[in-house]
Formats: structure tokens, sequence, C-alpha cells
């Protein structure tokens, strides 16, 4: 219920009034009955006119590590930060709206909308998100960004990068890191009662670097992909809704365009074949995909809804095919085509009832359909080792199609008024062309209690059980690579899984509310000899609160995660001789203290994670055992938030934040350019920064009754 008190009059005021005199009119008014004529809304958003929140200020960034900007855009140095909020309403119904955030940093996003209630809305956004990946890389390659790399003039190749004598010399720095800007536009309408209409566009471009690798044979490097991206999305809709049905028809459209089709990139090794001084690999080709969409629900009798949903849709790409090698010394037959022209289609239904004939029991069933149908011609192409030698063995390219059919059947009973019982049966078929099982099926049982046994507690339990087998199992040998005929790929093999999950929560006192959280998984995977074994997922959380004073709140959190596996695998293409148990385990902790009027109007906000996360690996080879370093991750946060309210319209803001982040990752540490000898790397180092970011601003409100944005800190 809305609080009121006198202030003076607006549109809740005349409903009250309203409301009032039709009480007035039935029952006769008691002589001493409080005048309610100045009384108003004050959680109402006014009936018309401006509200603006605005918060600004500069701040200072202290950090000495490249990460710390990632998607956040807080680099070291000083920076200006913004928010804005702002709202208008017209008398007639007309509204505006602007949101904008992180304003003066790469991360910034704004949100404009505007419109008439019930007839049309008109919307645009941007967002961008900067990815600072790494700047501890350095290569002896020219012409990072583009898609040619070349080596400087005076480069002496080498068997191995211990040879490569010029290779300090030539080590130039570049930075992994990206930038991704996303724009969109729409527009909705009603033009008349049932109808809608809608419309949406986005634009996505991406701009920078990423790693990437090619090989020689034994020899490979390290060294900058170039990232020029751009999509574009098109949604469009009719919709009509009427009292007992709806029916929307949609059409959605992807449009991805990469501005460069391959990269080419010299051998920095001594050539192992005449004629392979350079390596071309393709990259992500153009493409684009169209779908159909039609949706609608009926309310049938008995309360019980009927919805459906098909979608068809074809992908294609057609960009050209690259030769087959670069070295002209080796003798290929022609391409057997010049471009893929790939072409899938993809088909989705689902169809879903539910219905409560009786009040305490409700069922509901669902059914999907996924089929991907891949046309794309199938060829046979030379298969081409590495611009090095043209293999016996022919390769080609594989058109894989599958169907997937889901089942589900759940159940809702109401044993009391303080527990409800949940059960179900999930049943999913797969079936796949080409590959080495025609199908699988899985059946996954389950039921859930979520029930309020006593006053102030909440339990809601789940327990589930799943079997997945299928049709034979039929190694594909007829490859250039074939695999070990014992081997099982897991997520084709068969596996039994058990589970449970839990969540209690509980209020010990009108001060204290906690909540447990707890889930278990076993996974087994008995018929494999070779591959994953089994695996098991731990987890368990806490969190609570304790309100101090009627303003002051404490609260706390932890998490606890563990994965556990166990694999197999030959070493001379026969029965396992080797065993290998990865061990991950991942926590995190939280505390804070939100304290309004710690020192007369002086609010604070305080809050302290840290997070870690450790990863090993055991090895047993042919009885002798083995264990890869310590994979690890500490991550301290502490972020403390002041505001002071000079009076209704202003506030003066502090805000700080202390970041510490360390990895010890072994496959990166003291990894040099030339530190393995068959591998030419970027030399990127593990992780390891700290930061300090101070915020001091104001923040104005004018024009509102209540509040309107939230207090956002960088």
């Amino acid at each position: 219920m809305a609080k009121q008190k006198r202030r003076g009059s607006g549109p809740c005021t005349r409903a009250s009034l309203a409301v009032g005199w039709m009480i007035f009119a039935t029952v006769q008014a008691i002589a001493d009955e409080p005048d309610t004529s100045l009384w108003v809304c004050e959680l109402c958003a006014p009936s018309n006119g401006w509200e603006i929140d605005v918060e600004a200020g500069p701040g200072y960034v202290s950090s000495d590590g490249f990460r710390f900007g990632d998607y956040t855009g807080l680099e070291d140095g000083f920076h200006v930060f913004g928010n804005v909020f702002a709202r208008y309403w017209s008398k007639d119904a007309h509204y505006m709206r602007l949101d904008g955030y992180r304003l003066g940093l790469d991360s910034r996003a704004l949100f404009l909308e505007g419109g008439k209630l019930s007839r049309y809305q008109v919307r645009a956004s941007y967002q961008g998100i900067p990815r600072n990946i790494f700047d501890t890389t350095s290569t002896p390659y020219g012409g990072n960004g583009s898609d040619r790399l070349t080596l400087p003039a005076g480069w002496v190749r080498a068997p191995s990068t211990q040879g490569m004598t010029e290779l300090d010399r030539s080590l130039q720095e570049v930075d992994i890191e990206r930038k991704w800007d996303i724009y969109s536009a729409g527009l909705s309408f009603t033009p008349v009662t049932h109808w809608a209409f809608d419309v949406n566009y986005r634009r996505q471009d991406r701009e920078g670097k990423d790693v990437y690798a090619g090989s020689f044979f034994f020899n490979a490097a390290e060294f900058t992909e170039p990232v020029d991206y751009n999509t574009d999305e098109l949604e469009a809709s009719a919709a009509y809704n009427a009292d007992r049905w709806q029916l929307r028809l949609s059409y959605f459209g992807s449009f991805f365009d990469n501005n460069n089709s391959s990269l080419t990139w010299d051998n920095a090794y001594s050539s192992q074949s005449p004629g392979a001084d350079s390596g071309q690999m393709a990259l992500p080709p153009d493409n684009r995909a169209n779908q159909l969409n039609l949706a609608g629900s009926l309310l049938l009798p008995a309360n019980t809804m009927l919805s459906g949903q098909l979608s068809l849709g074809r992908m294609k790409q057609d960009e050209k095919l690259l030769p087959y090698t670069t070295n002209s010394l080796l003798a290929t037959s022609p391409l057997p085509r010049n471009q893929v022209d790939g072409e899938v289609d993809t088909t989705n239904v689902n169809l879903r009832v539910t219905s409560s004939p009786v009040n305490a029991f409700t069922v509901e069933g669902e059914f999907r359909y996924n089929e991907r149908d891949n046309k794309t011609d199938e060829n046979v192409y030379d298969y081409v080792v590495t611009d090095l030698f043209v293999s016996p063995n022919p390769a080609e390219n594989v058109a894989y199609d599958f169907q997937r059919y889901d089942y589900k059947l759940r159940g809702e009973y109401r044993l009391m008024r303080q527990a409800r019982l949940h059960a179900g049966y999930d049943y999913q078929r797969i079936e796949r062309t080409r590959q080495e099982r025609n199908n699988t099926n899985t059946g996954r049982l389950w039921t859930r209690l979520k029930a309020h046994p006593i006053e102030l507690v909440d339990v809601d339990v789940e327990l589930y059980t799943e079997d997945r087998d299928g049709s034979k199992y039929d190694p594909i040998t007829g490859v250039t690579n074939p695999q070990n005929p014992l081997m099982r790929k897991y997520n084709m093999a068969d596996r039994k899984r058990k589970g449970i999950r839990a969540y209690v929560s509980f209020y010990s006192s009108d001060r204290v509310n906690i909540g447990l959280d707890a889930e278990y998984t076993k996974d087994d995977y008995d018929e494999s000899e070779i591959g994953l074994d089994h695996s098991k997922y731990r987890h368990f959380g806490v969190d609570a609160s304790y309100l101090v004073t009627r303003d002051v709140t404490a609260y706390a959190s932890f998490n606890r995660e563990k994965i556990k596996s166990k694999q197999s695998n030959s070493q001379t293409f026969s029965e396992p001789d080797w065993f290998a148990r990865s061990d991950d385990k991942f926590s995190t902790s939280t505390v804070g203290l939100r304290y309004p009027k710690i020192i007369g109007k002086l609010s604070a906000d305080i809050e302290y994670t840290y997070a870690s996360s450790t990863g090993e690996i055991e090895n047993n080879t042919s009885g002798l055992e083995s264990n890869f370093p310590t994979l690890s991750n500490k991550l301290h946060q502490l972020r403390l938030g002041l505001d002071y309210p000079y009076n209704d319209a202003l506030s003066l803001k502090f805000g700080y934040m202390y970041e510490k982040f360390n990895a010890d990752d072994w496959a990166l540490q003291d990894q040099e350019p030339a530190t393995v000898p068959n591998l030419l790397s970027l030399g990127a180092d593990p992780y390891k920064y700290s930061a300090h970011v101070f915020f001091v601003g104001i923040r104005y409100v004018f024009g509102s009754r209540d509040k309107m944005a939230p207090n956002v800190r960088p």
C-alpha cells in the first residue's frame, strides 16, 4: 500500500476522492472522519513533467594491470564518471526515458525510449564493451591487425627458436585487445485494438586483435589474428491478441561480414620441405541466417492452456575456398569446387499444454523437435599436411545432420497449504548421421518438494536420476586420423547420473535471515574403456543478513564448488595405459555493511569479496605417477561508498574500490617467445595486477518525487 501524507493535490488525490464519494453515497459519513483532500501518493510517478537524476564527477584509476580494464574500461589515469536518468510524462500519455551509465568510460551504455502508452514506442541504444586480453605479448611479425604477417628483413630461420638469432632484436610489443560496439533501434506500435507490431535492428562491430596459431608439422608459432567483424540483425513481428487466444508471426535475420577472409604468415623456421615458406588459413567466413517463426497460445476449458511455436530457418555461406597450399612446389589436384555453397536448414517445433483441472493439481506436458538438415554438397579434397606434403589419404567434408526429440511430463500436487510436491519424467532422443552413434536415448526422472513446514522456514529439495544409452557405438575409421576403437566421446557415451539439490531458508528472528543451498551430482561412464570414466560435482553455499538496527544491515555469503573427473587413454592405440585425474575448486566469500546516517546525514556502504580457485591434474602413465603444477587464481576486492545528502536535490558522493588479482598459470609463467624450442610464442604473462579507483562527484535530482535511478558507483 502506498504511504500517504498531507502535501498537496495530484492524480492519486483525485482517484482517492472519487472512491471516497462512492463510499459516501453508500453509507453515512462519520462526523469526525479525517480530511483526505490534501493526501497524495508518495510512490506514484507525477502525472506530467520532467524527472532528472544526474551523477557525475572526476575519478582516478591507479592500476598496474592491463587486464583490470577488461569489460570495465578502467585503465590507469584520470576519468570522468557519469550516470544519468531522465523521464518525461505528458498529460496525454506521451513519455520519454533516458538511461546512461559509465558515460565517461569505454564501457558506456545509453538507452533511450519514448512514445505514447498503449499506442507506440520508439527506442534506441548504444553499448560499448572493451576487451583487454594481454599487454605482455610481443612478436617478430609485422602487419599485426592485418591479414598478412611478415618477418623483418634479415630474419634468420632456424630449426628451433634457440637458433633464431634475430628474434630478440625483432620483437615488438603488441596488445591483444578488442573493441565491441553494439547499436540498436526499434519501433513498437499498436494501431488498432488487438494488433501489435514490432521491428528491431541491431548492429555489432568488433575490431581488434586475437591470439591465433599455425604450424609446420611439429613447429608452431603464435601470432595475432585480425578481428574486423560486422553483424547486422533484423527482427520484425506482428501479433494478434484476442480474449482467449494469441498469435504471433515473426522474422529474424542475421548477416555476418568478416573484412578478412584469410590470414597468411611467414614461416619463421627452417623449411622442412622445399617451398614451405608461408602458411595460410581461413578466418570465419561471411554468412547469413534467416528464420520465420509462428507462435500462439489458446485458453481452453478446465483451466487449460495450449501454446506452440514453429520455426523454419536457413543458414548459408558461400565464401570462396582458399587454395590447398601456398607451397607452389606441391602438386595437387584442382579443387572440386570454387566456393563452399554451404546450406543448412533448421526446423524447431515446441508444443506445451498446462492444465489445472482441480485446485490441488497441475499437470504440464511438453514436446520439442529440433532438426538440422545440412544440404551442403560433399566432395573429396586433397589433404595437405601443413604445407609440407600431400597425404596419400584424401579428406572429405562431411555434412552432419541430427534430429532431436524432447518429451517432458510434469505434475504439481499441493499436499497441504504448506507443501507442494513436483514430479516429472524427461525423455530425449537424438538421431545423428555420419557419426559414431546413430542415436542416443536419455531418460530423467525427478521429484521436488517445496514446503513451509513451520513458520519462518522454507525448504526446497529436488532428487533426480538420469540414464543415457543408445545404438551400437561404431568408431569412424575411414578418416585421415582414425580414433582408437575403444574410445567413447563423452557426449555420446552411455552415462548414469544421479543428483540432489536442496535449499533451506529460515528467519531465526525478525532481524536474522539465513539461507543454505547445496548440490551434488555424480556421472558414471561405466561402458567407456577409453575416455571420461566418471565425474563429480559438489556445491555448498550459505548467505545471511542481520538487521542491526532499523536501518543498518550486515550481510555475508560463502560459496564453495568442487569438480572432480577421471579419464583414461592409450599411448599405443590399444588398451588404456595412462590415466588422469583433475580436481578443480572454487570459493567465493563476501561480507558487507549498509549503514545509513553513520555520522549525521552521511551514509556508508562497504563490501569485501574474496574469490579463489585451484586446479590440480594428476597423471599415471604406465605406472609412473606425475603431477602438473597447481593452477590457482586469487581475487581481493574492497568497495566503499559514501553519500552525503546536502539537501533534497543535491548529494555529495565518494567512491573507492581496491582490487587485486593474481594467477599462477604454469602454461604461461616464465614462457618467453623462445622458451619452448618448437613454439614461437607471444610470451604472454599470467594475469597479475592491483588497482585503486577513486571517485568524487555530485548527484543532482530535480523534478522528481521518488528515487529514480540507482546509485551507481565505479
